[in-house]
């Protein structure tokens, strides 16, 4: 095991058989420290009861979500008892930016970002049988940044679309780069072509257009006080997506979560699993109990090749045009009616809808392109789907310079609708 990140490897079979070991997610810490300062003002004048604030919010996490420690993929048990993994995955710092050899490493990261609140509402008593509620609220989510200057971001190729062009065969991502066989930078903007994974001040620009308003109503309709109808519209935005955010600390270039098959994964990677002669051990630890000093408690357990490729097959890529704030819409309409002294019923239908939601979509990628070498076929909307594996690409991805690219878009919605029936019975001493 590497020094510095005590367990058991994690170790899977392709046969189903059941793993064991430490998965090399763990450990995850993320420590948040919110500072928040709010303050209002409430002015009573007339039928207008005004009120106005402001917030200010800081945002501080610490945090490592560690994948530093490897998986090992074997066949089955048979293959494990004689040392023979297919493949490993590990979280490496490739060494684009420190240019030492490429090694396991964590993934520490400091996010900040401030958050800014302003709203100004109005219950407004028109008369003695209505009143409205009207108000505005305005946020400002700015954009993450990273104590260390951490943090990346993507440069697309030319192109109108991202995955395809109709005009040009090629989309933003594949004409990102040219295939740099041996090229352990290729990954990068402006190595091998205009786009790439590139260092950014921050995680994307900012939305400056989240203003959300509120009006509702409350009306006696017989007025009686027996029978009220109420109503409410508002809008409210959703800023801190910390997850999405965070992951983006496994991108290059200080980062890349890395894939190593051997011959037997059908490969060229090196494995390093177990003493490797004359390397410097990557495990330095007291020898096993029972055992005497010379046992041999040093070695590679678990380490890593740096002439490996460096594919980044786990990424978190926000555009350097950024992502919007979600926001929801949510609506209600009600009515309240007392049928007799101390008994009421009440009818509300509610509803929410979200809008701009974030998913990952994995954009390296071709329809059909992972079939076997040369076959082609037609799938059942008329295309014509043919493998992309060569020799330069062995996984048939859309750019085979990368693995898997995740990148966050604003392209999910969701609604709810609900019918809610109560009533109510007030009894008495106090029940």
């Amino acid at each position: 095991m590497r020094a510095g990140l005590p367990g058991v490897p994690d170790i899977d079979f392709a046969d189903g058989s059941v793993g064991f070991g430490s998965y090399n997610g763990y450990p995850q810490i993320f420590h948040e420290n919110i500072y928040n300062y709010v303050d209002l003002v409430s002015l009573s004048h007339g039928k207008h009861s005004l009120k106005g604030g402001a917030e200010i919010r800081r945002n501080i996490e610490n945090s490592n979500f560690d994948v530093g420690r490897p998986s090992y993929y074997f066949f089955d048990q048979l293959f494990f008892a004689i040392d023979q993994p297919s493949d490993e995955g590990a979280g490496v710092d490739p060494g684009f930016v420190s240019g030492q050899p490429a090694q396991l490493a964590t993934s520490v990261r400091h996010f900040r970002n401030w958050e800014y609140g302003f709203f100004f509402q109005d219950d407004w008593k028109v008369s003695r049988r209505l009143t409205l509620n009207l108000g505005l609220r305005y946020d400002l989510y700015t954009r993450h940044t990273e104590l260390n200057n951490l943090a990346t971001t993507f440069l697309k190729g030319p192109g109108q679309h991202l995955i395809d062009d109709i005009a040009t065969g090629a989309g933003q991502i594949q004409s990102a780069n040219a295939p740099c066989p041996g090229d352990q930078r290729g990954i990068l903007a402006g190595e091998c072509g205009p786009g790439g994974f590139a260092p950014a001040k921050t995680l994307g620009q900012g939305d400056h257009h989240d203003f959300g308003p509120r009006v509702g109503f409350a009306w006696d309709v017989l007025g009686d006080g027996k029978t009220s109808l109420r109503g409410g519209f508002g809008v409210s935005y959703e800023g801190t997506l910390y997850n999405p955010l965070s992951n983006t600390r496994w991108n290059p270039p200080y980062f890349s979560v890395d894939d190593a098959p051997n011959t037997l994964g059908g490969g060229s990677s090196n494995i390093v699993y177990g003493p490797v002669a004359g390397g410097t051990p990557t495990y330095v630890g007291p020898s096993p109990p029972g055992q005497y000093a010379e046992a041999g408690a040093t070695g590679n357990i678990s380490g890593w090749d740096p002439s490996n490729p460096h594919l980044a097959i786990n990424t978190a890529i926000v555009f350097p045009e950024g992502i919007r704030d979600p926001y929801v819409e949510n609506w209600f309409l009600g009515v309240q009616r007392e049928i007799r002294p101390r008994l009421s019923v009440e009818v509300n239908y509610v509803g929410t809808a979200g809008h701009k939601l974030l998913r990952a979509e994995s954009v390296n990628r071709v329809p059909g392109g992972a079939l076997p070498a040369g076959v082609c076929l037609n799938d059942t909307f008329g295309r014509r789907l043919c493998s992309q594996i060569n020799d330069n690409n062995p996984n048939g991805v859309l750019n085979p310079n990368y693995g898997r690219l995740r990148v966050w878009e604003n392209i999910a919605n969701s609604s709810y609708n609900g019918l809610q029936v109560s009533l109510k019975q007030q009894l008495s001493h106090g029940l």
